[in-house]
């Protein structure tokens, strides 16, 4: 009985690093993107002189800004990265070497 609640306590220990793991990696992906668009807007400096030269009607352009992903998107992302980094834990555990005893 004492075994089964031990692989349940490390079946939970193995979801929760899981999910942590999956945080911090969206995390770092979400900060990085935000570091980067903060400094290209940083950085911006318009040619506002060339602009007037070569003046064209605003409907004849179209700038497209990036893409913009659904909440839906970040939450499968999350789950699937939880999953395979969890699938690695559970590998990982599974191959190491169990430490020998001192007897």
């Amino acid at each position: 009985m004492q075994l089964k609640i031990r692989e349940g306590v490390s079946g939970l220990k193995t979801v929760i690093q899981s999910l942590l793991i999956s945080l911090v990696i969206h995390a770092i992906f979400i900060a990085g993107a935000l570091a980067v668009a903060w400094l290209q807007t940083r950085d911006y400096k318009p040619e506002i002189a060339s602009q007037y030269e070569n003046f064209e009607p605003l409907q004849q352009k179209a700038a497209i800004v990036g893409i913009v992903a659904s909440p839906l998107w970040l939450l499968c992302t999350f789950v699937g990265t939880a999953a395979v980094s969890g699938i690695i834990i559970r590998v990982w555990k599974k191959n190491r070497k169990p430490k020998a005893s001192a007897s």
